[in-house]
């Protein structure tokens, strides 16, 4: 039996423009990475930057017990997040809509799980387990204009309280090569949402998921498997936050509903030796009700149910270690995502989505990664990522191209120990997550060259 327990905690300040849409007129004269750039080519005054203060504690127990028949697994844990931003974009051009947001998330989880191993004759093991599981989110929201005390700030200042319970079923038989997994899971979904301004939104909901997967193994080191399932995904507390901040008629908090994906995929798995692990799988996903970043003409309205979605991928992966100072890891994937259904006027000038491909979303990603084990306990790795081109807009007219990056890191352990050192962006590649509005395309600057160093220790 394994009792353990985790505390991290983390504090992070930044003035950034990450967030502030740059046209590409932008980009192109040399501001795409400034802090403060002018607000077009034919006005000179600047636009400034904003700024961010956020806290992060993570308090976790752990419990882990395995017995020759019997196994026991949970958790306990409790998230509390604090963050500050102050829109400092128009301080020069209009200091009355500067402001700044408060925003405070706690979130409590609960989880436990059991089972037992029988043996059922005839060379048959069956393994039945139990879980329950309750997660709570609670988000307070608050807004203040410090150069207009008298602007209303009811649709910013709100409360929300998610609960989800949920408690799950699964069943392992293995029967000489072959194995099959059953799953299915409920949850019961409570949101209580109110603001200010005398907003109030009631959910509750159950979803049911399940999941089959069968394999047969081939030999000792390899298997092929099949696998269907369905999941749901709720929004969390920060989307009723947008919804009801930014949303206005075209996207309202009580609107928001369960994301719903059912899954089919084919794999196969094998490990030849330590040289050489390797992973290949197809996928098709249906989705319902997905989830997308939305905008009423130039105007960004949140997260909202948009469409249906289906999903076509592949995954290859293979790693290994060729000698004892050197290791590898590659991966490639291709992604086909379309629209079977969606919400009509969300194209520039209006129209449906159907048959167009969900934007800002890469056809082709892959990854070269190196690791070198000098000495004993220091590993050193770095990452070559590939991401593909993208379209930046639900007509699919204009794209963004692809680009490679590189990330590096450094660590040491010793005993219970550890030291890092990473950097992500190692060349500061010019990166940006591009979005098309009804005016042109917007260019939000991503992180460049990021350095950080750690330690930790572990009990």
């Amino acid at each position: 039996t394994r009792v353990g327990w985790m505390t991290n905690y983390v504090e992070h300040e930044q003035e950034n423009a990450y967030d502030l849409n740059k046209k590409e007129w932008h980009v192109d004269n040399g501001y795409g990475n400034s802090l403060h750039f002018p607000k077009s080519a034919t006005d000179p005054r600047s636009y400034w930057h904003q700024e961010t203060e956020n806290s992060y504690l993570v308090n976790a127990l752990t419990l882990d017990h395995k017995g020759e028949d019997f196994f026991l697994k949970g958790s306990l844990s409790q998230v509390e997040f604090e963050d500050e931003l102050r829109a400092l974009k128009d301080l020069v051009i209009a200091p009355n809509r500067i402001y700044t947001a408060y925003g405070d998330q706690v979130t409590h989880d609960v989880r436990l799980n059991g089972g037992t191993t029988l043996e059922l004759g005839n060379g048959i093991l069956y393994t039945p387990s139990f879980g329950v599981a309750c997660t709570t989110k609670t988000f307070e929201g608050e807004r203040e204009y410090p150069n207009d005390p008298g602007k209303n700030v009811s649709g910013y200042d709100m409360d929300v309280e998610q609960t989800i319970r949920g408690a799950l079923w699964e069943n392992n038989i293995i029967f000489g090569k072959l194995e099959l997994d059953l799953g299915v899971r409920a949850d019961k979904v409570q949101v209580d949402y109110e603001d200010a301004g005398g907003g109030a939104v009631e959910q509750d909901e159950t979803l049911i998921g399940w999941s089959v997967a069968p394999s047969y193994r081939l030999g000792d080191k390899s298997r092929v498997y099949l696998l269907a399932s369905r999941t749901h995904w709720f929004p969390t507390p920060q989307y009723y936050a947008w919804a009801s901040s930014r949303g206005g008629s075209f996207n309202r908090p009580e609107d928001l509903q369960a994301e719903v994906n059912t899954t089919f995929e084919l794999g196969c798995k094998t490990r030849r030796s330590r040289r050489l692990r390797m992973a290949a799988s197809v996928y098709c996903t249906l989705t319902t009700e997905k989830y997308l970043s939305v905008y009423e003409g130039n105007s960004w309205r949140g997260v909202k149910n948009v469409g249906d979605a289906e999903t076509l991928g592949v995954e290859l992966q293979a790693d290994g270690r060729l000698k004892e100072w050197f290791g590898y890891r590659i991966s490639a994937s291709y992604l086909d995502a379309e629209w079977t259904g969606g919400t009509e006027g969300m194209l520039k000038g209006g129209g449906s989505v159907d048959g167009k491909k969900i934007h800002g979303v890469p056809q082709w990603e892959g990854l070269l990664g190196l690791d070198f084990y000098p000495v004993q306990g220091l590993k050193i790795s770095a990452d070559m990522k590939y991401d593909g081109d993208y379209y930046v807009a639900m007509d699919n007219v204009d794209s963004y191209g692809a680009k490679t990056t590189v990330d590096m890191r450094v660590g040491y352990e010793r005993g219970n120990w550890e030291a890092w050192a990473k950097a992500k962006n190692v060349f500061d590649e010019e990166v940006y997550r591009v979005g098309g509005t009804t005016s042109g395309n917007y260019h939000y600057p991503r992180n460049g060259r990021y350095v950080e160093i750690g330690t930790g220790v572990t009990f």
